[in-house]
């Protein structure tokens, strides 16, 4: 009774074929792996390690049954050199799971000097063929650390040996031989056996072992990547090696069309094409790249695959604007910038700084930030802090170090790394409406894209949108192409400063055939009194904006009505122009 119990608890260990990628987080079951357990772990990469506590050897392994042709598969890797003193052997099909009496066949990496390199040998009971059956690439795995990525596939005595020397490589053709000594083995085992100095017990990390009936590759192979190289290149990966003598120009296609000028292949495993077009991507542009009819190294031919793209780059000046500032958060909130693009191509804030000239502080953008032709970014701090308090739709937030900026006054602008400004803004707490009882937590919105930055082009956060719109477009923006060419243009003639973000302000915009009028904006109401000055004889640019929040000269509120705004300029020539609209007030605070 204990014999037929020890004979089931063995066959219990035995699987037809196995796979193991230890992504379960452990080596004890699914398959089982037995021998020195307590010189192994899973570490947190979900890969076999050896953890070992002093110098020596150590074997760990598993049985699986060996009835048809296999393939086998390993990836390892040695924080080290290889050596006589650290070296591996990998015994994938042998009949005993003591390599010292066994049959079968291993594989070994280390030796002294430079020479290390994959050797495959076949060994009868225990002793190993004094030459290998195959070896690899000479100095292939002399270096520091030492990757492999190992597939054999046997077939009738046909061994085919794939290989990899580097990370996140697929494994490529290599070598070939025949053996057909050791055919099928009913208990055959996988055996792992590092030999290790006092400085390399966890040096040894192994993933994704199999033993796995062969089968013949009829999947036709597919684009795993694709990358922008460079301003006219594409880089394209495929998931297998392919055929590097039928690819062609026909192979690939871009639309909207660039005549590819040639197909190069990259790195070791047949498996990366580089395409280099006879013109550049321009920014901004969606593109498609059509990739069919590749063949892999079986003759299997790929179906059609399509891939969008496009291709940003960096900002220069007049490509981005200050959008929205808040210097003045609510206690525990952030200040932010929000930065729009009035540029028609695909722009990377990546590496632009934040700066507060006024006090020489600066932050560097970190990380790919992509705007495209008028949208908006916010750039906050504390972005859950942000999101809270103004509760945003359809917003654009990225969190990332600011400089400081003062209650008060003081700047915001956007640099390039060279120190070129792209846009600038000296902020003031005096470009809030007259009328807000409380600044704390309210942003100050620019209103015309098309206008300067400058301190008339801003206006106070609304009550309707919690007094700020972060990543999103302000509550007081206005389209400036809806002017006429009047001097005085006036595009909301109706207002009420009731702060519910509906034409809380009188906007207008000063259209002037040139620069230097000297200019006079006055209120008068429907009896003719003369009620507020809003420019007495201040120097104009050809573009100006002028804002009235219905506040009286003597500091009172207007009454809900009908007022006139009336213009006056004049030039050092003796050019005069004259210009009144006729407004209305509806609500107030």
């Amino acid at each position: 009774m204990q014999i037929l119990c020890l004979c089931c608890l063995f066959s219990s260990f035995i699987q037809g074929q196995f796979i193991d990628n230890f992504d379960d987080g452990n080596f004890s079951d699914n398959p089982t792996w037995l021998g020195d357990t307590e010189n192994f772990i899973v570490n947190s990469n979900n890969r076999l390690q050896l953890n070992a506590t002093d110098a020596g050897t150590s074997t760990l392994h598993t049985a699986y049954s060996l009835t048809a042709d296999f393939s086998w598969t390993i990836e390892l890797s040695m924080d080290f050199s290889p050596s006589n003193n650290n070296n591996l052997s990998c015994y994938f099909m042998i009949d005993n799971n003591d390599p010292s009496i066994a049959n079968g066949y291993f594989f070994s990496i280390g030796e002294n000097l430079s020479e290390d390199n994959l050797k495959i040998f076949k060994m009868t009971d225990g002793i190993p063929d004094a030459e290998p059956l195959a070896q690899g690439q000479i100095s292939a795995l002399a270096t520091d650390p030492a990757f492999l990525n190992l597939r054999m596939e046997r077939v009738e005595g046909l061994w085919s040996v794939y290989t990899s020397y580097a990370e996140n490589e697929i494994a490529s053709f290599e070598l070939s031989f025949f053996d057909d000594t050791y055919d099928f083995i009913a208990d055959a085992f996988w055996v792992l056996n590092p030999k290790y100095t006092a400085s390399n017990v966890e040096n040894f990390a192994f993933d994704n072992i199999s033993a796995q009936i062969y089968t013949p590759d009829i999947t036709p192979p597919t684009v795993s990547n694709f990358s922008i190289i460079s301003a006219n290149q594409l880089e394209v990966s495929f998931d297998e090696a392919i055929d590097a003598g039928i690819i062609q120009e026909s192979n690939f296609g871009l639309d909207p069309n660039i005549a590819i000028d040639n197909i190069t292949f990259t790195g070791t495993s047949d498996n990366q094409v580089l395409l280099t077009f006879t013109e550049n991507f321009s920014s901004g542009v969606d593109y498609t790249l059509t990739v069919n009819g590749i063949s892999d190294l079986n003759g299997n031919i790929s179906s059609i695959e399509a891939f969008s793209f496009s291709v940003s780059e960096a900002p220069v000046k007049g490509d981005l604007l200050i959008n929205e500032v808040l210097f003045n958060p609510f206690t525990g909130g952030s200040d932010y910038i929000e930065i729009i693009s009035v540029s028609d191509k695909l722009l990377n804030l990546e590496g632009l700084v934040i700066a507060n000239l006024s006090k020489n502080e600066f932050a560097v953008l970190e990380g790919e930030i992509l705007l495209e032709a008028g949208d908006i970014v916010c750039i906050s701090e504390d972005t859950l802090s942000t999101i809270m308090t103004y509760e945003p739709v359809n917003y654009y937030l990225v969190e990332n170090n600011l400089p400081s900026f003062n209650l008060d006054e003081g700047n915001y602008s956007i640099l390039l790394p060279d120190a070129t400004i792209l846009d600038s803004f000296d902020y003031s707490e005096d470009f809030h409406l007259s009328l807000l009882d409380e600044p704390k937590g309210v942003s100050l919105e620019r209103i015309f894209t098309d206008s300067e930055t400058i301190g008339e082009n801003f206006v106070s956060g609304v009550a309707s949108t919690n007094y700020g719109t972060p990543g999103y477009e302000n509550a007081n923006a206005r389209d400036g192409s809806a002017t006429t060419e009047d001097v005085l243009n006036i595009d909301n003639d109706v207002f009420s400063p009731n702060g519910d973000g509906q034409e809380d302000q009188l906007i207008m915009r000063l259209n002037y055939p040139e620069n230097s009028y000297l200019t006079t904006i006055e209120i008068y109401n429907t009896n003719g009194q003369k009620v507020k000055t809003l420019v007495n004889n201040q120097l104009s640019a050809s573009m100006d904006i002028v804002s009235w929040d219905g506040t009286l000269d003597d500091g009172g509120k207007a009454y809900i009505g009908h007022y006139i705004v009336v213009l006056k300029a004049f030039r050092e020539n003796g050019d005069t122009l004259y210009d009144k609209k006729h407004v209305k007030l509806l609500d107030f605070f």
